[in-house]
């Protein structure tokens, strides 16, 4: 028996081949070439996320600590609890420096005065605070000193003296907990008497100032990989922070690392910012003290 293989076939019907113009042809490899072609460079005006809450916001004492008012024991010669007040202006720096003085009122409410009568004498003092706000693991720890001058006090007895009074406070916050806590120590003095001292130097847990709300705005231009311009940081409390920008661009990534300098007001202040074409990806560095680690997206 032969066995024959026939390999041979056959097609019957008719066969076309569609011609495409040069035209045609240059459109579509430049179509494939956008496809494949890396993003360009970040340019123009890019501005991140609001940053809220524990955990993102941050922490401006600026307008925050506007009265300090505390309790001393004794007066003169005689023991008797003696009340305090002054209203203050602080403000907070980009390095977390707190700064504030010029003129207060400060009110004493005492009930025995130096001649021995229950009073309440208000008065006009001179007054500095110097301080600062550092970030401490996933706290921050506040501390504080404010110092007052009063000149020709009459505290009952119609003798004209000099008042003097200092504070000083370390206050721990807790933005997981919502609270702070802490401790102070303090006197006050009037010329021709003792001083008295605080009745109590332990600050109990309380609520914490809430975080203020920010975010990053950038004004970009690029040439190559090469990325500069401006930036600032906003504060929903109204406070701007200016920034210099010099980064650059990956065309492998796709991503922009820039580095973000304090300028003015804003020096001490330092930010780094990743971009993914024109969203702004991540927020590290410090800023009013505060360690800054916050996701873009």
């Amino acid at each position: 028996m032969r066995l024959t293989a026939n390999r041979s076939w056959e097609y019957h019907g008719t066969m076309k081949i569609k011609c495409f113009s040069s035209a045609t042809l240059i459109s579509m490899g430049l179509g494939l070439l956008a496809q494949i072609s890396p993003a360009q460079a970040p340019s123009g005006n890019i501005t991140s996320r609001t940053f809220s809450g524990v955990g993102e916001g941050l922490y401006d004492l600026t307008d925050i600590v506007t009265n300090l008012d505390e309790e001393f024991l004794g007066n003169g010669d005689s023991v008797n609890t003696n009340t305090f007040s002054e209203n203050v202006t602080l403000t907070q720096s980009a390095r977390g420096a707190l700064t504030g003085g010029g003129t207060t009122t400060i009110t004493v409410v005492t009930p025995s005065d130096f001649s021995g009568s229950p009073g309440t004498f208000t008065f006009s003092a001179t007054y500095a605070i110097k301080g600062s706000v550092k970030s401490a693991g996933s706290n921050l720890v506040v501390a504080l000193a404010f110092n007052a001058q009063a000149n020709n006090v009459n505290l009952g007895d119609g003798v004209g003296r000099t008042l003097k009074e200092s504070l000083k406070y370390l206050i721990t916050i807790v933005p997981s907990t919502g609270t702070q806590f802490g401790k102070k120590s303090g006197s006050a003095s009037a010329s021709g008497r003792r001083s008295i001292k605080l009745l109590d130097t332990t600050i109990p847990e309380r609520s914490a100032p809430l975080p203020v709300d920010w975010n990053v705005s950038l004004d970009l231009s690029s040439s190559g990989t090469k990325v500069t311009g401006t930036a600032a940081a906003n504060l929903a409390d109204g406070r701007s922070f200016p920034f210099t920008v010099r980064g650059s661009y990956n065309t492998a990534t796709g991503l922009s690392t820039l580095t973000l300098t304090g300028a003015g007001i804003a020096k001490g202040g330092k930010l780094a910012v990743v971009l993914a074409g024109s969203n702004v990806t991540a927020v590290t560095g410090r800023l009013l003290g505060q360690n800054v680690n916050v996701n873009g997206s």
